[in-house]
């Protein structure tokens, strides 16, 4: 019965792996790393926020307008009391039990200019 039960769980363990049920490796990083260099590319410091927003629908993206939320937190960095544009590309990794969005957060300073932007992923499950 323990060697039944046992290759269950080897089979388990190579379907999940096999199919992508978790996230693994570098390949979050990947993603991430494809759309920062998208960005650096396209999109330069000291931009407006609607250059940024063009830029952003050219890419079809979900994204907000300029906002100044009193309370914002994504990826352990906060950004209360600041001007941002947020984004989200979502579902970009295939998966049965997760989802992976990977949003972005553009900062302005108080004449509108762009002065960073941070990219990250964003894992949802049940």
């Amino acid at each position: 019965m323990a060697c039944v039960f046992g290759l269950g769980i080897a089979y388990l363990v190579v379907y999940v792996s096999t199919f992508g049920f978790f996230p693994r490796g570098n390949k979050p990083l990947k993603r991430v790393e494809a759309i920062q260099r998208n960005i650096a590319q396209n999109v330069r410091i000291g931009d407006s926020p609607d250059r940024v927003i063009q830029f952003l629908g050219a890419q079809n993206l979900e994204h907000s307008t300029l906002i100044k939320p009193e309370f914002m937190r994504r990826g352990g960095r906060d950004y209360g009391n600041q001007n941002v544009v947020t984004a989200i590309k979502r579902h970009t990794a295939p998966s049965y039990l997760w989802v992976e969005d990977i949003e972005i957060v553009f900062v302005f300073d108080e004449k509108h200019g762009l002065t960073k932007f941070d990219v990250f992923p964003i894992y949802t499950s049940f």
